[in-house]
């Protein structure tokens, strides 16, 4: 058990070895995301076409998705 989601530091592989042995992540205080933000441009200096990446975010999601460059 974890107070929240914040306090979990995993990567998909031991997340994934954790569950197949049998492991359950349970969150005292659940978190209620109510939106996500994406941004295209990389501080490495490459980007992503904005409307497609906020494109295939929302068929991944049910929520609201913004890009935070303000480009819609």
């Amino acid at each position: 058990m974890v107070k929240d989601g914040t306090k979990l530091f995993l990567n998909r592989e031991i997340l994934d070895v954790f569950i197949k042995s049998g492991g359950e992540i349970r969150a005292l205080i659940p978190i209620n995301v109510i939106c996500i933000t994406i941004n295209p441009k990389s501080p490495y200096g490459y980007e992503f076409d904005a409307k497609k990446f906020q494109e295939k975010m929302k068929e991944k999601i049910n929520i609201p998705v913004f890009n935070v460059l303000g480009d819609e």
